[in-house]
């Protein structure tokens, strides 16, 4: 889908408002977003540009500021750019409801508030360029469930296989059939991106999802099991996204799917492949076991309360912890890893059927300068989680993750690995 971009200059004073809040109104509603939540995009503007007029550019009708609208593939974005006072998002007080009644206090309310009516907040630093608030709100027109009728929402079986089934790489016409499939599977309750056809499209396009499907012969789709790389050309994949139409459970579909994928990861010549299996749904645990993938950690508190397994095991009411496994595709020479001493046993237990390992004390220190990246943070929406990637222990101090630490907390993240 083509991004349409709509904006707007508009002098630092609250005179224009209005005009702006109604420029993105007729925006949102463009771009189909509908009833509350264009409401609630509107509001979450005009607190941000009051916020922008008032203490960035000071009132100063000289200045300017511009909104930007975007409509993207399962999203709009409002951007509001700036080059008003420096803002740090961190500084602002995290706003508790329960404290207005202990003592009167509304600091960070205007924050607080802003968070709960759109989906994402962020908030960019573009040097000499200013800055930008951007605020995100899902469209839901283009999900799954806009593109089922009434009577298909309510479909819980399907028609007979017919002939032989088989596996084959992922095709265009494919993507809606995997929505629903994912839709039969887990409900609304799986990553979002699975429930736009167009995303999966996209993903596999760009190499982010490598998607194998299992369909008879009449093209009708069984099944579906992917490959999923953070960043293209990664030499580690984790392996998942996997669900079976209930009408195709008892054909061997899952096993045949989970197989033909780490072949397919060897044939890549990636290092090896690993997958997060909930703690309460054996099967992809047994089967990953069965096919070579070894435990080696535990995400607790990973999934959220909301999974849905339907005939499975139900709906989970809890967060759920995740189990990590392993597999070793390609073999490689001997590593040296350089581990905390009170955790060398532990580690290299875990690692003993992977890999060959050597436990080694290092030898030096890493400049800063030999490191492109010092720390990356992936926040994953749907779990509620961020992952912090530290590559540089020279770069990356106590200091820069405490940091971090605080900025997530301001926003309620559940989970920080």
């Amino acid at each position: 889908m083509k991004t349409i971009k709509l904006s707007v200059t508009v002098p630092a004073s609250l005179a224009y408002l209005n005009a702006v809040l109604a420029f993105v109104r007729e925006s949102a509603l463009a771009f189909t977003l509908q009833g509350k939540d264009v409401d609630l995009l509107v509001m979450a503007v005009e607190e941000s540009v009051t916020n922008v007029i008032h203490h960035g550019l000071a009132d100063n009708i000289e200045e300017q500021y511009t909104v930007i609208c975007r409509s993207l593939a399962a999203s709009m974005e409002v951007v509001i750019r700036e080059k008003g006072m420096p803002f740090l998002a961190q500084s602002v007080p995290v706003y508790h409801p329960e404290q207005v009644k202990e003592n009167g206090s509304t600091a960070g309310l205007g924050m607080y508030l802003l968070r709960q009516a759109v989906d994402q907040v962020k908030f960019v630093n573009l040097g000499r360029g200013g800055k930008e608030t951007i605020l995100i709100k899902h469209l839901p027109q283009k999900r799954i469930d806009t593109l089922l009728s009434e009577q298909e929402r309510a479909v819980t079986t399907g028609p007979a296989v017919t002939g032989k089934w088989h596996i084959r790489d992922f095709k265009k016409e494919d993507a809606l059939k995997i929505s629903r499939c994912a839709w039969q599977s887990y409900g609304y309750s799986y990553e979002p991106y699975i429930y736009y056809p167009e995303i999966i499209t996209r993903m596999n396009r760009e190499g982010k999802l490598l998607s194998l499907v299992a369909v008879d012969d009449r093209e009708q789709l069984l099944g579906h099991f992917g490959l999923k790389f953070y960043h293209p050309q990664d030499p580690i994949a984790e392996c998942g996204v996997a669900f079976v139409n209930p009408f195709a459970r008892k054909l061997g579909v899952f096993s045949a799917l989970f197989k033909q994928s780490l072949q397919r990861g060897r044939d890549l010549g990636l290092f090896g492949l690993y997958e997060r299996a909930v703690t309460s749904h054996p099967l992809s645990q047994k089967k990953g076991e069965d096919l070579g993938f070894e435990p080696t950690g535990l995400f607790l508190g990973l999934f959220p309360s909301d999974v849905d397994f339907k005939q499975l095991s139900g709906k989970i009411r809890q967060k759920e912890s995740g189990l990590l496994l392993y597999a070793r595709l390609t073999a490689g020479e001997e590593r040296s890893i350089y581990p905390p001493t009170h955790h060398t046993k532990i580690i290299a237990r875990l690692l003993a059927p992977l890999c060959t390992v050597t436990v080694a004390e290092p030898t030096g220190t890493v400049s800063a300068k030999d490191v492109t990246i010092s720390m990356e943070t992936t926040k994953m929406e749907v779990f509620n989680s961020v992952d912090i990637l530290c590559f540089s222990p020279a770069a990356t101090d106590a200091a820069d993750i405490r940091r971090q630490l605080h900025s997530y907390c301001m926003e309620h993240v559940d989970v920080l690995y």
